[in-house]
């Protein structure tokens, strides 16, 4: 199976504008998240996906491909199925450009998923991982996820979900990672669909998939990433970095 990394790369980030051009340990954030997702091994090809022709400048040098396109990412998993269209891949990661270090492990993990008797059929996964930090759960910026018992994303909101009612012992309530895999099949169903209603309201951009009846498996994961927010978290950001090292 070749899997190739789509990276998203917009212009205007929804934080701020200029999110992935600022300098995090001596280089761009963007140039960050490409060099951490080559460096995993993982990938036959990676593609930097961009309506930022200062983001294409920056990663003249990188030597990753980066595909220009002139629409607007009001839903950047449709902007990478567009990209995906030109490359010789089976698989798909989609990953956001300031995801400043990719998890290995974790995407090995979510890869799997798709492989053996139980993995012939999932079209999409993702991963998620526990909120251990209540303040979170109110938090509108991050995505939570509620699951079936065969661990696919029964939905997706802003809102703490589930409301818990009766404080049922062990309940979790997860976080949306936005890294998505996607057979090509499904990158390309994915084109074939308009903007879904519950996408459109709560700006999230994998709820298309649910609505349109294709289950995304979820492999819940434990890791550190850092957010960068406003220009105020690139310290943090460097530091988070080396630590890491």
């Amino acid at each position: 199976m070749k899997v190739a990394a789509l990276i998203s790369a917009p212009a205007g980030n929804t934080d701020f504008s200029g999110k992935l051009l600022l300098e995090v340990n001596g280089k761009s954030v963007i140039a960050n998240t490409v060099d951490s997702v080559k460096q995993s091994g993982l990938f036959v090809d990676v593609v930097v996906v961009t309506n930022d022709a200062a983001v294409e400048t920056n990663l003249s040098d990188a030597g990753v491909q980066v595909v220009k396109v002139n629409k607007a990412f009001d839903n950047y998993i449709e902007r990478l199925a567009e990209a995906s269209l030109l490359a010789d891949a089976d698989m798909f990661v989609c990953i956001p450009g300031d995801h400043l270090l990719l998890n290995k492990l974790a995407v090995e993990r979510l890869l799997q998923l798709f492989e053996g008797a139980t993995g012939k059929d999932v079209l999409v996964a993702s991963i998620v991982q526990k909120i251990q930090n209540d303040t979170l759960k109110e938090d509108r910026n991050i995505v939570k996820v509620v699951l079936g018992l065969r661990m696919h994303a029964l939905y997706m909101s802003r809102y703490p979900i589930p409301y818990m009612q009766h404080d049922e012992a062990g309940f979790a309530c997860y976080e949306h990672i936005n890294i998505v895999a996607c057979r090509k099949d499904a990158m390309m169903r994915f084109l074939q669909w308009p903007p879904s209603p519950l996408e459109r309201a709560e700006q999230i951009h994998a709820l298309r998939f649910v609505e349109n009846g294709v289950q995304i498996k979820m492999h819940i994961a434990q890791y550190q990433y850092f957010k960068i927010r406003s220009e105020a978290d690139v310290a943090g950001a460097t530091a988070f970095i080396n630590n890491a090292g």
